[in-house]
């Protein structure tokens, strides 16, 4: 649900203020033992206030609200020790405060940043996440994606202090061919992926795609070694019948 505004002769071109709900169910029996039949497991509710602005800048603050009946024990963190979770059928709800600032998109430097605040669980949360975009016409465009996590749940809890950061390069050749090649790296798991892809448009609506994707483990322990690596070939084609 959303109502928007309009204001007339100012540097906003709208305001606007939406309410997003979502109910899930669990809808019959399975081997599941916390909700042995149909049944409530979760909501959530986000209530957004947003400003559009002439220049194509937009700033939202958001409230995010949850409940959750846990079905099994679940590490939010993935990090802990096997014997540490939130044990299944405990019920949690916490709110968190979010802040999402957007730049025109069509300048040749964007950004998009999104700090949070919060409770998280049993524990709080805080973090950043975001895009930085520079753009080098007509050739293509190099961008930096970021996610950055700090949760503590409390207990025995591990304090977690979770990273993404994900470099990516696209680059156009002309209106066949494209490449693009990103990099991500993920301290929650270990892991560096490097992932690149040729594509070749045919014809209309029908390409023909090369990729190559390489998974590293981080751990120094481990030597920087490869978990595993994939080239793979792939088209598609459109049947104008």
């Amino acid at each position: 649900v959303s109502y928007r505004i309009f204001p007339k002769e100012s540097i906003v071109s709208q305001h606007s203020i939406s309410l997003d709900a979502d109910y899930v169910y669990k809808l019959g029996k399975d081997d599941n033992l916390i909700i042995t039949d149909f049944g409530f497991a979760e909501y959530r509710y986000n209530l957004e206030y947003s400003i559009n602005f002439n220049s194509r800048d937009r700033i939202s603050f958001i409230i995010d609200h949850n409940k959750i009946k846990l079905l099994n024990d679940f590490d939010p963190t993935r990090i802990q020790a096997e014997d540490v979770f939130l044990a299944a059928g405990n019920e949690y709800t916490f709110t968190q405060y979010v802040l999402d600032f957007r730049s025109d998109q069509r300048r040749l430097f964007s950004i998009r940043v999104n700090p949070l605040y919060g409770n998280f669980y049993n524990g709080s949360r805080w973090g950043v996440r975001g895009q930085l975009t520079y753009r080098f016409q007509p050739l293509g465009s190099i961008s930096l994606n970021y996610n950055f996590n700090k949760i503590d749940l409390g207990g025995d809890f591990e304090l977690a202090s979770l990273w993404l950061l994900g470099p990516r390069l696209d680059l156009t050749f002309s209106r066949k061919l494209f490449f693009s090649s990103f990099v991500q790296y993920n301290n929650q798991t270990e892991n560096l992926n490097i992932n690149t892809r040729l594509q070749w448009r045919f014809q209309p609506v029908s390409d023909f795609f090369i990729v190559y994707s390489d998974n590293y483990i981080t751990d120094p322990s481990q030597s920087f070694s490869s978990r595993n690596r994939a080239l793979v070939l792939k088209c598609t084609y459109w049947l104008n019948l």
